[in-house]
């Protein structure tokens, strides 16, 4: 029964250039694409050279991070003292005087009034179009 490369670098966690190199070094032909067939001889032969690896990984599977079952503590029955005990104690009433408002005019400030005119001419742009000067010099050279 024959695997894909990707499948038997993942059992053996390994990579799967790691894997290609290692059986082009033991006389296998192998294609480096992660769909390329193994055979079983293939296999065997990596499933001796990996079994460290082999080993590892299944031990990393074994553990688990974040979600461990951790023992039970005992728990203790709550007294109804604890509970009718505030936490905090109430922060001492402070009571506000209030200030006369004083009443404030608001200061309008007079802005100076710009007057827009028009855009400035600067010069003028001839549109239309001007005579070759080329055709005055060929005219010269002809007439001689």
């Amino acid at each position: 029964m024959s695997k894909k490369l990707v499948q038997v670098a993942s059992e053996l966690g390994v990579g799967t250039k790691t894997v290609v190199e290692f059986l082009k070094s033991n006389g296998f032909e192998v294609v480096d694409k992660p769909t390329a067939k193994i055979s079983d001889e293939m296999f065997e032969a990596l499933a001796k050279f990996y079994q460290k690896s082999m080993a590892i990984k299944e031990q990393a599977d074994q553990i688990t991070i974040g979600s461990r079952n951790l023992p039970k503590k005992e728990e203790k029955p709550f007294k109804k003292e604890e509970v009718e005990k505030p936490l905090f104690k109430e922060p001492a009433k402070v009571e506000l005087v209030e200030e006369p408002k004083e009443e404030i005019k608001p200061v309008v400030e007079e802005k100076p009034e710009y007057k827009l005119t028009g855009p400035k001419i600067l010069g003028k742009i001839d549109l239309e179009e001007k005579k070759p000067k080329t055709e005055k010099k060929k005219e010269t050279q002809e007439t001689v």
